[in-house]
């Protein structure tokens, strides 16, 4: 059995007196029972919670005979008497790890109930909390919490239809009637074993008949403390009963004589309302630009990528991070990086910020990210791709709000197979499900990554839950791979050159309405004239190009299986879909022209080449380099880790439920931090308000697009709301149509200009001198957003490449 299994049974196990006589049929609401004893508390258990593992902390799961509305679980609804004779208030309670529609009957409380003298010995609700009914619950109290000791008994039983929301498909189609048994403890078969035909002879179903009979099966072997017997017979269920010694808990000990009447249960509202809620899909390309996909202008073909556009809505003037981890991490949370632990990638910070708690480039316990909260709603939440927010287990995503996940932690890796991109790495980090993890053997990234999207939704296809997908590709990250077919379907198409294919990416971006036609473009400085390239460097330059529109292509193209599967399962339509990118195209110059690089001697160390003949395949490393940036940024200037539109403005398109503005673009300024709200938004849950789980966290601080999105609102941001944005010493101001910027570090940049960017997305014309009042009072607000957000100074001297090398060796 999985480590996550046992973790999970561990935590639903419970155990009640066992002469306590209930009647099952009585309305009023109840206690069941209530359970310690898991000291030392598995980590992983802490982490339903969100809590980072400690010492002394026990888990109390408390047992309801109504399902509990999750909205109103919290720590302070709980008393918690001791042994000390103190009354102290859990760290945190959740419904997780049962949060079907049907089976919210446990709140585990997490808190210092380990020691001798902090035993719990009884547990009181004395705040709101409530069933899915609206009643309270204040008031109840179970007198007796007691210790995993003898083996688990059922405490309810419940009679379904088998069709019932939340219900759907764990019986054969031969059932009649479902029966939901909730038991004191996780349960399975013997040293862990999964419930098997020892488990489903030992049960009997006493009918209303007057005959016994056994389950045709037991369903939703999941790990929480629900199980469901199939019964085939129409005649009602009275109750059930089970034979001593098949059913162990974690700690092995074998169930006694059980029994329980069965009471005829009712699809809850709270079903219903889980199956019409959307599922949600989001994907996140790596280093993409501006101009990169079909919709914005490209001539690489993204028929995938162009379906989600014509049924949706395109933000043309969308902003994010100029790098991966703060990009990522703003996306994922909604708060500014500075306050949410990554203000840098880790591996580019400098020491002297290293010092602070908020400069970790790793991401903080204080911030909680959209997987949690929709997880503790009810969804079912997967990740498959690069995380690259910590390596840790209590920094991983399977410890951030994800059941299901499959997670490179590095700043990149090969796509081909596993093994590191860059020589600061010992090896590639993959991880699953926290744990880690070896690719197989046809690896290629971006099939593997929708490969393993699509088994975890199958997996809980027949679930009335929604899901959430978090999709962070590799492409078009350093390496840039691809299978040959994608690449050589752009043969010759770059053989023009970065001259005219960035003017050719302009005017298409103009005729697709992404830029305004007026608007003028200055060649990034630094950039070569192609013309003055020798044949071979032609040839060579052109070739890397294919290969990262191969790169795009396939990604688009595995984008296209996934949105198949959901049509086949009927869930397309009822599918939030949004796509982006974390930066700009990249302009690392790690190969040149030539097929020569600085890394040449670790390549040959490693088996790497870059050979023309065999560009973007297994063993083959290559980057576009920087003159080719320039097109796939067209006509925006410059790239990933500049401050500038090239760096920070990238492809942004949603659709799906709440989109009525199909085909739209919007040119609205819209902001990373944005995203997270406008998710919750749509699938109906509500901010977090800076609390969660009893405890202070960082408040969300986008704006939701929902209501301009369904066509509701025009603005989403107000003209004079002030949005700030640092980054390794490059700094932005947003205010309205405007932007003020500077690159100190990465251009030694000394004087801040000013552009409207609306107008002049290129970032031709500097208007500080033109709007003097405008542009002090941009640069009053900044410094204003810099102080709020404690941004740090760069040291002197700083240089981003030799502290990646520094820190990565180090």
């Amino acid at each position: 059995m999985k480590l996550l299994t046992k973790i999970s049974l561990l935590c639903f196990c419970f155990t009640a007196s066992a002469q306590e006589n209930l009647n099952e049929n009585e309305p009023e609401a109840r206690i069941l029972s209530a359970y310690h004893g898991l000291d030392p508390l598995p980590p992983r258990a802490t982490q339903l919670c969100g809590l980072p593992p400690a010492a002394g902390q026990d888990g109390m799961p408390v047992v309801f005979s109504a399902q509990i509305n999750g909205d109103t679980v919290s720590p302070t609804a709980f008393a918690v008497e001791i042994s000390s004779g103190e009354i102290v208030t859990p760290l945190c309670a959740t419904l997780r790890p049962a949060l079907e529609s049907l089976e919210q009957r446990t709140v585990l409380l997490i808190g210092p109930f380990s020691p001798e003298d902090s035993l719990p010995v009884s547990v009181e609700i004395v705040e709101q909390l409530e069933d899915i009914n609206g009643n309270s619950l204040v008031g109840l109290r179970r007198e007796e919490v007691t210790s995993l000791a003898s083996g688990p008994s059922l405490v309810f039983a419940e009679r379904f239809a088998p069709d019932t929301p939340g219900l759907e498909g764990e019986c054969p189609e031969q059932t009649a009637q479902a029966i939901l048994l909730t038991w004191e403890g996780g349960v399975t078969g013997p040293q862990g074993a999964d419930l098997a035909e020892a488990q489903r002879t030992a049960v009997s179903v006493l009918l209303d008949n007057g005959n016994s009979v056994r389950p045709l099966t037991l369903a939703d072997d999941d790990p929480d403390n629900h199980v469901i017997a199939c019964i085939a017979e129409t005649s009602p269920a009275v109750s059930v009963s089970v034979e001593a010694g098949f059913f162990h808990d974690p700690g092995n000990d074998a169930n006694p004589d059980t029994r329980k009447n069965v009471i005829l249960g009712a699809p809850t509202l709270a079903g219903a309302q889980q199956a019409d809620r959307p599922n949600v899909v989001l994907i996140l390309a790596d280093d993409l630009g501006y101009t990169d996909v079909s919709p914005f202008g490209s001539e690489i073909s993204t028929p995938n990528i162009a379906r989600l556009a014509a049924e949706g809505l395109s933000f043309t003037n969308y902003h994010t991070a100029a790098n991966c981890a703060p990009a990522r991490a703003m996306l994922l949370t909604g708060v500014d990086s500075h306050r949410n632990g990554v203000p840098n990638i880790p591996e580019s910070i400098p020491p002297e910020q290293m010092a602070y708690d908020h400069y970790q480039g790793v991401l903080s316990d204080k911030v909680v990210t959209l997987a949690s909260l929709l997880q503790e709603d009810g969804y079912h939440t997967y990740m498959t791709g690069k995380w690259h927010l910590g390596h840790t287990p209590s920094l991983l995503p399977s410890a951030r709000g994800f059941d299901r996940t499959i997670a490179m932690a590095d700043t990149g890796a090969d796509n081909w197979e596993q093994r590191t991109y860059l020589p600061i790495y010992d090896q590639a980090n993959w991880y699953a499900d926290g744990a880690p993890h070896t690719l197989p053997d046809d690896f290629y990234s971006s099939e593997y990554f929708i490969d393993k999207t699509i088994e975890f939704i199958a997996s809980n296809e027949s679930s009335d839950r929604p899901f959430f997908a978090y999709i962070p590709f590799q492409a078009v990250h350093i390496p840039v791979q691809a299978p040959r077919e994608y690449s050589d379907k752009y043969a010759g198409v770059y053989d023009e050159g970065w001259n005219v294919l960035r003017e050719k990416r302009r005017q298409a971006a103009i005729a697709a309405g992404v830029i305004p036609a007026g608007s003028e473009v200055t060649v990034t400085p630094g950039t070569r004239d192609w013309n003055g390239m020798t044949d071979e460097q032609k040839r060579y330059d052109a070739r890397r190009m294919e290969v990262y529109a191969g790169m795009v292509d396939a990604m688009d193209a595995h984008i296209g299986r996934l949105m198949s599967y959901l049509e086949s399962i009927d869930e397309y339509d009822n599918t939030i879909f949004i796509f982006t990118s974390d930066n700009g195209a990249a302009s690392a110059g790690l190969v040149d022209s030539n097929g020569n690089s600085p890394l040449n001697a670790w390549f040959e160390q490693t088996g790497y080449n870059t050979d023309y003949e065999t560009l973007g395949e297994r063993g083959s490393w290559v980057a576009i380099g920087s003159d080719n940036a320039t097109v796939a940024n067209s006509p925006l200037i410059y790239y990933k880790f500049h401050a500038n539109e090239g760096g920070l403005r990238v492809p942004l398109v949603i659709s799906g439920p709440g989109v009525t503005r199909s085909g739209g673009l919007t040119d609205e300024f819209t902001f990373v931090t944005d995203l997270a709200p406008t998710i919750l938004d749509l699938v109906g849950i509500d901010d977090h308000q800076g609390s969660w789980n009893g405890e202070t966290v960082e408040p969300i601080v986008g704006s939701s697009l929902a209501g301009h999105l369904a066509g509701a609102s025009d603005n989403i941001h107000s003209p004079s709301e002030p949005i700030g944005y640092e980054l390794g010493g490059s700094s932005v101001l947003f205010k309205g149509d405007y932007k003020i910027v500077i690159n100190r570090f990465e251009r030694n940049e000394t004087e801040w200009r000013m552009y409207n960017i609306k107008a002049d997305p290129g970032e031709v014309h500097d208007l500080k001198d033109a709007e003097p009042r405008l542009f002090e009072e941009m640069l009053a607000d900044y410094e204003i957003w810099a102080e709020a957000n404690n941004v740090l100074p760069m040291p002197e001297g700083y240089n981003r490449g030799r502290a990646i090398f520094r820190n990565g060796f180090n």
